[in-house]
Protein backbone atom coordinates (compact mmCIF):
# COMPACT_ATOMS: atom_id res chain seq x y z
CA UNK A 1 0.00 0.00 0.00
CA UNK A 2 2.84 2.17 0.45
CA UNK A 3 4.26 2.09 -2.36
CA UNK A 4 1.15 2.16 -4.26
CA UNK A 5 1.03 -1.48 -5.54
CA UNK A 6 -1.67 -3.24 -3.31
CA UNK A 7 -4.97 -1.64 -2.14
CA UNK A 8 -6.43 -2.51 1.38
CA UNK A 9 -8.57 -5.13 -0.04
CA UNK A 10 -5.51 -6.89 -1.46
CA UNK A 11 -4.10 -6.68 1.94
CA UNK A 12 -7.21 -7.65 3.70
CA UNK A 13 -7.71 -10.43 1.51
CA UNK A 14 -3.93 -11.82 1.89
CA UNK A 15 -4.62 -11.88 5.99
CA UNK A 16 -7.55 -13.56 5.71
CA UNK A 17 -6.51 -16.07 3.26
CA UNK A 18 -3.06 -16.30 5.59
CA UNK A 19 -5.51 -17.33 8.72
CA UNK A 20 -7.64 -19.88 6.79
CA UNK A 21 -4.16 -21.54 5.90
CA UNK A 22 -3.15 -21.64 9.69
CA UNK A 23 -6.44 -22.54 10.64
CA UNK A 24 -6.15 -25.89 8.32
CA UNK A 25 -2.32 -26.34 9.45
CA UNK A 26 -3.43 -26.34 12.87
CA UNK A 27 -6.29 -28.48 12.23
CA UNK A 28 -5.14 -31.29 9.84
CA UNK A 29 -1.14 -31.32 10.83
CA UNK A 30 -1.31 -33.99 13.87
CA UNK A 31 -3.29 -36.31 11.31
CA UNK A 32 -1.39 -35.74 8.40
CA UNK A 33 2.15 -36.42 10.81
CA UNK A 34 0.56 -39.45 11.77
CA UNK A 35 -0.13 -40.60 8.21
CA UNK A 36 3.47 -40.02 7.14
CA UNK A 37 5.12 -41.81 10.20
CA UNK A 38 3.17 -45.03 8.92
CA UNK A 39 4.37 -45.38 6.23
CA UNK A 40 7.47 -46.87 4.76
CA UNK A 41 11.19 -45.07 4.62
CA UNK A 42 10.82 -45.61 0.59
CA UNK A 43 7.16 -44.40 0.29
CA UNK A 44 8.63 -41.14 2.39
CA UNK A 45 11.42 -40.56 0.13
CA UNK A 46 9.15 -41.26 -3.10
CA UNK A 47 6.61 -38.58 -1.94
CA UNK A 48 9.88 -35.85 -2.53
CA UNK A 49 9.80 -36.99 -5.61
CA UNK A 50 6.84 -34.90 -7.56
CA UNK A 51 9.30 -31.66 -6.44
CA UNK A 52 12.12 -33.50 -7.98
CA UNK A 53 10.64 -33.44 -11.36
CA UNK A 54 10.29 -29.81 -11.48
CA UNK A 55 14.22 -29.49 -11.11
CA UNK A 56 14.11 -31.56 -14.91
CA UNK A 57 11.92 -28.60 -16.28
CA UNK A 58 12.98 -25.63 -14.57
CA UNK A 59 14.58 -23.17 -16.37
CA UNK A 60 15.04 -20.69 -13.84
CA UNK A 61 17.27 -20.74 -11.31
CA UNK A 62 15.61 -19.44 -8.75
CA UNK A 63 12.98 -22.30 -9.04
CA UNK A 64 15.80 -24.60 -9.40
CA UNK A 65 17.13 -23.07 -5.64
CA UNK A 66 13.91 -22.72 -4.40
CA UNK A 67 12.69 -26.75 -5.22
CA UNK A 68 16.51 -28.06 -4.49
CA UNK A 69 16.24 -26.52 -1.06
CA UNK A 70 12.66 -27.71 -0.23
CA UNK A 71 13.81 -31.15 -1.34
CA UNK A 72 16.47 -31.33 0.99
CA UNK A 73 14.69 -30.15 3.82
CA UNK A 74 12.07 -32.63 3.20
CA UNK A 75 14.64 -35.53 2.53
CA UNK A 76 16.69 -34.28 5.67
CA UNK A 77 13.88 -34.51 8.25
CA UNK A 78 12.96 -37.72 6.95
CA UNK A 79 16.22 -39.51 7.87
CA UNK A 80 16.28 -37.26 11.13
CA UNK A 81 13.19 -38.71 12.51
CA UNK A 82 13.96 -41.87 11.31
CA UNK A 83 17.73 -42.60 12.38
CA UNK A 84 18.90 -39.79 14.25
CA UNK A 85 16.18 -38.17 16.89
CA UNK A 86 18.07 -34.98 17.88
CA UNK A 87 16.59 -33.97 21.11
CA UNK A 88 17.77 -30.26 22.29
CA UNK A 89 16.97 -31.22 26.02
CA UNK A 90 16.42 -29.46 28.84
CA UNK A 91 18.64 -26.29 28.08
CA UNK A 92 18.52 -26.13 24.35
CA UNK A 93 21.27 -26.40 22.20
CA UNK A 94 24.01 -26.58 25.01
CA UNK A 95 22.86 -29.59 25.94
CA UNK A 96 24.04 -31.17 22.64
CA UNK A 97 27.48 -29.72 23.51
CA UNK A 98 30.82 -31.75 24.02
CA UNK A 99 31.94 -31.15 27.27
Amino acid sequence: MYLGVHFPTDVLGGLVIGLIVLWLFVKWWPRVENWVRSLSLQVQLALTGPPLLLLLVARDNDVVTGVGTMVGIGVGLILERRFVRLSSGPFGWLSAWPC
